[in-house]
């Protein structure tokens, strides 16, 4: 089975995983997250059917890591664990697999939008509310938190772009990392409370 043609540059990643990939075997392979190609398979228990039920994950670099992984209950073995592991101890290596991802898939996003499958144009949509800025970073600030994303995602500057890009009067009203930062921990205490 070939790889998916917008991952198939992950295949020729310096750093993967060699013993038993993860991302090449039948259980990961279509799985989009960039760390399966770095990690290697465990004691993997599959139930009846073939399904898998739980596995290991070890860094396929150094060897370390215990991740456990399961179907049905709290994994221990989530990406953010594995991907925090290769931003620490691998960072030569991760590094420049991320940034030939995004590289690879921005390529082939820019060669979609160049087929010929016509595009229905947007409208703008009406609303009988005017625009609110407090509201707006009412549900930002909720979004930030739900998505446990860092107050410094405000400084990125493709996401102030994209605010900005989706309401063009934001231009000078976005708020910083600081200030974002505040309304998060706001929100916290409140949900605490």
């Amino acid at each position: 089975m070939p790889p998916d043609p917008r991952f198939a540059h992950r295949w020729r990643l310096e750093g993967r995983a060699r013993l038993n990939n993860a991302a090449d075997t039948r259980y990961f392979f279509n799985r989009k997250a960039l760390v399966y190609h770095f990690l290697d398979v465990y004691n993997p228990e599959e139930d009846s059917n073939g399904s898998l039920e739980s596995c290991t994950f070890r860094c396929g670099i150094c060897g370390r890591g215990n991740w456990k992984w399961r179907k049905n209950g709290r994994s221990r073995g989530s990406t953010s664990n594995m991907n925090g592991h290769m931003k620490e101890k691998h960072p030569n290596i991760w590094q420049p697999g991320v940034q030939s991802d995004k590289a690879a898939r921005i390529a082939l996003l820019a060669a979609e939008s160049q087929s010929t499958v016509p595009v229905k144009p947007l409208h703008p949509v009406s609303s009988s509310k005017p625009f609110d800025i407090e509201v707006f970073n009412e549900k930002l600030t909720r979004w930030f938190v739900k998505r446990n994303k860092p107050a410094a995602e405000m400084e990125n500057e493709a996401f102030r772009e994209l605010l900005l890009f989706l309401k063009p009067t934001l231009e000078g009203q976005l708020l910083d990392s600081t200030g974002m930062g505040k309304r998060v921990e706001a929100m916290k205490q409140s949900k605490e409370n």
